[in-house]
């Protein structure tokens, strides 16, 4: 990265949040407002564009919070609804700028948000008068790909019953839902100073990353800083935080980074 480059954490929890409107704060402490988790997305800020990743449900929160009212572009790791559901704030910011934003993704998660939100893609000519065309679908091809004049070079990631795609920007990673990590994808992700990766729990899970794949990942990667997120019920923030290395952290909602 020749530029500073911002990294925002916009939500930094799974697919329920936290709380979970059904099982409440779960393991973590309600006291601690690091423990209140929207769903996972971040923002990529360089001094001219917002790169979003992931359209999670609480998107219109997230960019208020944030205080972003212009995104430029979106990459989707998947297709899963803690994921996507909050594409139709970008319908808005689209009016605002008078502009088609472009939405990157795999072959499987473009073809699934064009087919459910078909409106904002494709309206029916006879509701022209409601809706115009807001996003435009990309399908991930290149490798390193341009996305608005930033070079990413992207993985690709077994979630069990879908693939998710990692990314990587200069000396920062993003690598969220995912159950293993295999050699090439390592290889990619090698010496990043930014490693910013799921630890949905302490323990395994068949489909999400834990925290000891995650330690153990990093001692092949070799990050300078890795910061925890997509955490679930079971991590609690300080509990966490008393038992990693000096260099790995958790996430909380509102968090950034700033990289050069």
């Amino acid at each position: 990265m020749s530029e500073k480059t911002i990294i925002k954490i916009l939500g930094c929890g799974s697919s329920g949040g936290i709380p979970d409107v059904a099982f409440g704060w779960g393991a973590c402490d309600s006291k601690n407002p690091k423990n209140y988790r929207t769903r996972s997305s971040i923002l990529i800020q360089t001094a001219n564009i917002n790169l979003l990743v992931d359209t999670s449900p609480d998107l219109r929160h997230q960019l208020l919070s944030a205080e972003v009212s212009r995104i430029d572009a979106v990459f989707l790791t998947h297709m899963h609804a803690d994921h996507t559901h909050g594409i139709n704030e970008l319908r808005r910011i689209s009016q605002a700028y008078n502009k088609v934003i472009p939405v990157y993704g795999d072959f499987a998660t473009i073809s699934d948000v064009i087919k459910r939100f078909n409106y904002l893609f494709d309206p029916d000519p006879k509701n022209k008068h409601w809706y115009s065309t807001c996003l435009s679908g990309i399908v991930m091809k290149d490798n390193p790909a341009d996305i608005c004049g930033i070079s990413c070079t992207w993985i690709v990631q077994d979630h069990g019953p879908c693939n998710t795609l990692g990314l990587r920007v200069g000396n920062f990673a993003y690598t969220i839902e995912m159950k293993d990590m295999p050699p090439e994808n390592i290889e990619v992700l090698r010496g990043v100073d930014l490693w910013i990766v799921e630890c949905l729990e302490m323990g395994v899970n068949p489909t999400h990353t834990g925290l000891q794949q995650v330690l153990q990942w990093a001692e092949k990667i070799k990050p300078s800083r890795v910061i925890l997120t997509n955490m679930g019920l079971k991590i609690d923030y300080d509990t966490l935080s008393k038992v990693l290395p000096s260099h790995i952290t958790p996430a909380y909602d509102g968090l950034t980074i700033e990289l050069y």
